[in-house]
């Protein structure tokens, strides 16, 4: 399983802390992994698509994105 470090962050920017990006987790294992470290909840990315997954119970909510750079 391949990672590298992220900062997740809100909308407005009004918020950020670390995090990593894992690779090749299926939601299921993704769920569990945020789980063991005390998240609500964690990020799938697919295609042009990403989606916020409840670590508890299959609540999921997806929508589009765009990568901007940081410059």
């Amino acid at each position: 399983m391949s990672h590298v470090p992220a900062v997740g962050s809100s909308l407005d920017g009004s918020h950020s802390e670390d995090s990593r990006a894992v690779f090749g987790l299926t939601d299921g294992q993704a769920r569990e992994l945020g789980m063991r470290f005390g998240q609500v909840a964690v990020f799938a990315l697919r295609g042009w698509q990403w989606s916020l997954l409840a670590c508890v119970g299959n609540r999921e909510s997806t929508c589009g994105w765009r990568w901007e750079p940081v410059v």
